[in-house]
């Protein structure tokens, strides 16, 4: 497992030729909130609220997306105040004991601040509309091989799965498989624009990803109806948050609820 990244040296990493993906707001702000921890929550949730948070409450973000054991490693040595996760605490703090970490904090809170769905994707030729949950655990089980079994043409189904260490492929063996990472079969990837690719290229693939924010010659494939597959987004505080971020997470529950009004 990595060390955790100290503050001098994430700071440090700023100026480097090739540094750490890490932002911050301008020392202008009333305060400065430090979230180190999931690129995937600082990209979805925080990096889009910045300038909202700076304008409205006074408060600066500096993000750092160093990678969720990292960022709870920062959290625990008090270099941060938030550490963001993309899994559950408890899958978080299993993988730090895993590598070597014996003592664990007992005043770790966890924050709901969003969630994101795994859209299941299949080639655009692919005449299939919907594919339940059943189904999609038994291709990704290897027990469906045919496309005809669901309806489809004549041709072999090609599974792509979710990037090794990701939430979705987290969530999909936690929902689909009982959580038994050796059950699922099919073609490993390396990202999404590698996921994309396999299901653009493959008649008979299928997917299962987040939808990012990909270049239109990568956003070839189309989206299947299924059951929702789905995972929260989190900050982890020591204790309670602090006002700052107090104050952030009201901020982002209030927005929330708008949009879902809206």
């Amino acid at each position: 497992m990595k060390k955790s990244v100290p503050i001098v040296a994430l700071l440090a990493s700023l100026f480097a030729p090739h540094p750490l993906s890490a932002a911050g707001d301008s020392a202008a702000a009333g305060a400065m909130v430090r979230l180190y921890g999931s690129p995937v929550v600082m990209e979805k949730v925080f990096e889009p609220a910045r300038d909202g948070l700076r304008d409205s409450l006074g408060v600066g973000l500096f993000l750092a997306g160093i990678g969720e054991a990292n960022g709870l490693e920062s959290l625990i040595n008090g270099e941060c105040e938030a550490a963001m996760l993309s899994s559950p605490l408890e899958d978080a703090v299993a993988e730090m004991t895993r590598y070597g970490r014996r003592e664990i904090p007992t005043d770790l809170r966890r924050h709901p601040v969003a969630s994101e769905r795994v859209w299941v994707i299949v080639n655009p030729s692919n005449p299939v509309r919907s594919i339940s949950l059943r189904d999609l655990e038994g291709i990704y089980r290897g027990r469906i091989t045919n496309w005809r079994e669901l309806g489809g043409p004549d041709l072999r189904i090609v599974p792509v799965q979710p990037p090794s260490g990701t939430a979705a492929r987290k969530t999909l063996i936690r929902d689909l498989l009982a959580g038994n990472p050796d059950a699922i079969r099919g073609i490993e990837t390396q990202g999404a624009k590698d996921t994309a690719n396999y299901v653009r290229f493959l008649d008979g693939a299928i997917g299962a990803m987040p939808i990012p924010d990909l270049p239109p010659n990568y956003m070839k494939f189309r989206i299947v109806e299924t059951g929702e597959i789905r995972y929260g987004l989190y900050l982890v505080t020591r204790g309670a948050p602090s006002p700052e971020l107090g104050r952030v997470l009201d901020f982002l529950n209030a927005d929330a609820e708008r949009t879902s009004r809206n």
